[in-house]
């Protein structure tokens, strides 16, 4: 039998500690067909994937992909979606496997944290790591109506396509959180001169 793992995604498995092994495998590029907007999702120990609200709002289930490390395209069932968290989980037709859950661990600013993701144009099947460091808090309210939500601000290298990456204290596999935007002036020219790339 032929093994159809990318190349890229062997080397990047042989190079990461057997900790981030596991991780790697249970992230995955989601696509929306419909909006053709991009962002990272990464499967749980339920068997959903998780990734941001915004990277699948305006489609159905049936719009959607998961691709993984493996380069395998997956279908989803349902979304539920929490737009004021700006959370979305995805039920798969098949049960992805991971070892990964979301704790309500404490972090600590200066503590290092990171992330793998899709950032910006890449578009191969395994994700990138982005490191850095928990810089501070801030609160976001969608409306005056909406619960107050707190948010992370991470110093590192997080870009579009991020959205929706399972966020790690550094040496662990616990997800502490979700990476949502990134906050950074950036003018139109320069966003289409990148989305070119």
């Amino acid at each position: 039998m032929i093994n159809s793992t990318p190349i890229s995604t062997k080397w990047l498995l042989d190079a990461s500690e057997e900790s981030n092994q596991q991780v790697i495998n249970s992230v995955y590029l989601i696509y929306c067909l419909k909006t053709q907007s991009k962002g990272t999702g990464f499967a749980i120990k339920s068997g959903q994937i998780i990734t941001n609200w915004h990277v699948v709002e305006n489609c159905t289930a049936n719009d959607v992909i998961a691709i993984s490390s493996d380069a395998k395209q997956y279908k989803f069932v349902s979304i539920v979606g929490d737009k004021n968290r700006d959370l979305a989980i995805l039920t798969p037709h098949f049960l992805a496997s991971s070892e990964l859950e979301l704790v309500g661990q404490k972090v600590e600013t200066e503590t290092k944290v990171l992330t793998w993701g899709h950032p910006l144009a890449y578009n191969g099947p395994s994700p990138i790591l982005s490191v850095g460091y928990l810089a501070g808090f801030s609160v976001y309210q969608k409306d005056r109506n909406s619960p107050q939500v707190k948010r992370y601000i991470i110093n590192g290298a997080l870009n579009p396509g991020n959205s929706g990456g399972p966020l790690f204290l550094a040496g662990t596999n616990n997800v502490v959180g979700v990476v949502v935007a990134k906050h950074a002036p950036i003018t139109p020219f320069l966003l289409s001169a990148l989305d070119a790339l």
